[in-house]
């Protein structure tokens, strides 16, 4: 990632190399969110299913979020004062998203879109942790949303499936 070297981050003022370890742990979740984009026009394209028309919105919605999320994402890069790359090589050699191959049924599509989702959560919850030890509340603050939104859509995907909870919580006492 290409330093802009004039610019300082006056808004958290972190060292230079924390920026750049944020900025990189950003970047890998730019490129997940566009895997994860073109794999949900994949499915949004091509489901079957006796209830497609929910599913072929639910996928539309879905990869319409995930690369607006991207764009902040990208956006809070440029605000620690680097350049987001954008080209699709970059983005297959950084995302650690599980590629589309073949083209499964729509319950085969849930499972691993549901799996796409906690794999984002999980990918974020690892960034926050850095931009928590430098004090970074902006960039808490943005993943706190995406992986909020991320969290619901599973449950919503699961519940297709039939594959949510299925009892209440227990008391205790």
């Amino acid at each position: 990632m290409a330093k802009r070297e004039f610019y300082k981050d006056k808004a958290i003022m972190l060292p230079d190399e924390d920026r750049e370890h944020l900025a990189r742990a950003l970047f890998h979740l730019v490129a997940d969110s566009f895997v994860m984009g073109v794999k949900g026009y994949n499915f949004h394209w091509n489901v079957v299913s006796p209830i497609f028309e929910d599913l072929h919105e639910m996928f539309g919605d879905d990869y319409d979020k995930i690369l607006e999320d991207a764009d902040s994402i990208a956006e809070r890069i440029r605000a620690l004062g680097f350049s987001t790359p954008g080209s699709l090589g970059t983005f297959a050699a950084t995302t650690s998203m599980s590629d589309q191959n073949g083209l499964p049924d729509w319950q085969g599509m849930i499972q691993e879109w549901i799996e796409d989702h906690q794999h984002f959560v999980t990918e974020a919850r690892q960034v926050q942790q850095i931009a928590d030890g430098m004090g970074d509340n902006n960039t808490l603050a943005l993943l706190d949303g995406m992986i909020l939104w991320h969290d619901k859509r599973i449950w919503m995907f699961r519940s297709i499936l039939n594959a949510g909870p299925d009892r209440f919580p227990q008391r205790q006492g």
